[in-house]
């Protein structure tokens, strides 16, 4: 919650999202957008949540057509917010506005209305959503893609003795 929020501009005005849309054979193709150019509009101010960008993928291919990553850039205040969600089966994520004008984040698993997914917890029950990583940067959509894979690559668990001294991550 709260980003965007500095500067003397309204976030309408000021913030471009990055969206990496993928094909079979259009792998990372990242597009940079107005909000009002992916549904993310100021309709009727005072009222919460009146509209959002929201980018999913249902199934067990997590990339079919979109990345579960994407950032969010703030071009009058130079910042950039960025982030990954760490499942291959179904996602989500949305940038939407809520209470006082201010831009909010939500990043997620498999839902009932994504997915068909539900789970009902008894007393004492607990459960913990797919992991997800957010950060921030000084810098545009360049500075925030190179956080998000100097983070990657130190997540990287190697498999085989050549992973180590690999120059690239696969389809990185």
């Amino acid at each position: 919650y709260n980003l965007a929020s500095c500067g003397l501009q309204g976030w309408w005005e000021k913030v471009r999202l990055h969206i990496g849309h993928n094909s079979w054979f259009g792998e990372g193709q990242w597009q940079s957008y107005a909000p009002h150019e992916v549904g993310l509009t100021r309709c009727n101010p005072g009222i919460t949540e009146v509209s959002a960008a929201q980018v999913s993928s249902v199934g067990s291919w997590s990339t079919q057509k979109a990345l579960p990553m994407g950032v969010l850039e703030d071009t009058e205040q130079g910042t950039a917010w960025f982030w990954q969600i760490e499942h291959a089966g179904t996602w989500s994520w949305e940038v939407a506005e809520g209470a006082g004008k201010q831009l909010y984040l939500l990043l997620g698993g498999p839902t009932e209305p994504n997915g068909g997914w539900w789970l009902s917890l008894k007393p004492g029950e607990s459960f913990t959503t797919v992991p997800v990583a957010v950060g921030a940067v000084e810098g545009g959509f360049e500075a925030a893609t190179d956080a998000l894979t100097r983070y990657r690559r130190r997540c990287l668990v190697p498999q085989h003795p050549l992973d180590s001294s690999a120059p690239v991550i696969f389809n990185d």
